[in-house]
């Protein structure tokens, strides 16, 4: 949470919507998830309102999102204040695609969920998966999903859909981790390894894997949505985009557009120009990621070197937008040194978009 700037975010955006947890269920006599604003669910397999969990995992995924705070017991939840229906659609020995479609359709059309999370998938491509999260989408619903884990090249289903966030996972130190997917297809990546997380059986295990990652990202999304209503899933992924820490490359890669930064997200959202700029250091290296409109032209940036105050040398770029919507470029920092960046309309006035990091 600290190394996305959570906290910062979670003072800002109060999250009073509904979220949909699609997963093996969850325990609600869990001492953690006493209070927690947790609704009437429904099990797909068994056709019922029993959604004990079989598994830990569906616990596991709730508790990220809705485990009470300051109760001085176990974790505290990222959305709290949010209302979790929990949709069983996987157990112990059961589970398939026509499961999860029931429960995206129950999600959708009984429960009204904003946003939902599905910690789950298969290698296998379905239409009628993609069919559903597509017609859902149009509603203006927002999936979050895992990518998978074991470190394979496969992509994984629903989190490789057009219309869904897919979530990796990079360590503490900003690196990718061993098991999550490296298959393309990931939008962004959360600093996630392993920590104890309330399981069904009423006590607390070790846990990995990026189906912990995605409810990170969708608890985010969530509070983005609660704030913004009328973001629709490409606006979701063009602030994933533009609100991210570079990880492995400049641009998309296995940890997808890399970690959301969610002290600007309300920076981001509420700036009315069309310009972002969201730099990243690491180490001595500047990695600037410039975010702009595709019709934006004429664009010049001016990358200020200084130490403490005093200005010690500066540098311009050209900025053009062909096909792309980003720009990237690095800068090599001396100790001591900072960087400030300006963008500069050749049609307009000097416009100052971002502050020293």
């Amino acid at each position: 949470m600290q190394k996305m700037n959570i906290p910062d975010m979670q003072a800002k955006f109060p999250c009073n919507i509904r979220i949909g947890v699609i997963d093996s269920g969850v325990n609600l006599d869990h001492e953690d998830l006493q209070g927690a604003k947790i609704l009437q669910g429904y099990n797909y397999l068994t056709n019922s309102t029993n959604v004990k969990d079989t598994m830990n995992h569906g616990t596991r995924v709730t508790s990220i999102l809705a485990a009470v705070n300051d109760n001085s017991i176990g974790i505290a939840g990222i959305v709290p204040e949010a209302e979790i229906v929990p949709l069983v659609a996987i157990s112990s020995d059961a589970g398939s695609t026509v499961s999860l479609i029931k429960a995206i359709n129950g999600a959708v059309n009984d429960y009204n969920c904003k946003v939902i999370n599905i910690s789950l998938g298969a290698e296998e491509y379905s239409a009628m998966l993609e069919k559903t999260i597509n017609e859902a989408a149009e509603k203006g619903v927002i999936f979050i999903c895992a990518a998978g884990n074991e470190g394979s090249e496969k992509p994984t289903y629903p989190a490789y859909l057009e219309n869904t966030v897919s979530v990796g996972a990079v360590t503490g130190a900003m690196q990718l981790t061993s098991y999550t997917r490296r298959s393309g297809g990931i939008d962004v990546a959360v600093p996630y390894e392993s920590s104890y997380l309330p399981n069904s059986s009423g006590g607390y295990t070790k846990a990995g894997g990026t189906s912990f990652c995605a409810p990170v990202v969708t608890a985010v999304t969530a509070m983005i949505i609660a704030n913004y209503p009328n973001k629709n899933v490409n606006d979701i992924k063009n602030i994933y985009k533009a609100v991210t820490a570079d990880i492995c490359e400049s641009g998309r890669d296995n940890s997808g557009y890399g970690v959301p930064m969610c002290n600007d997200m309300q920076k981001f959202l509420d700036d009315k120009n069309s310009v972002y700029i969201s730099p990243f250091i690491d180490g001595n290296t500047v990695n600037i990621k410039l975010f702009a409109q595709k019709d934006v032209y004429g664009l010049m940036l001016i990358k200020a070197v200084f130490n403490d105050s005093v200005l010690v040398r500066y540098e311009t770029e050209k900025v053009s937008f062909d096909s792309e919507d980003m720009y990237y470029s690095t800068t090599q920092l001396a100790n001591g040194e900072s960087l400030k960046l300006f963008v500069w309309d050749s049609f307009e006035s000097q416009k100052n978009y971002s502050s020293v990091r």
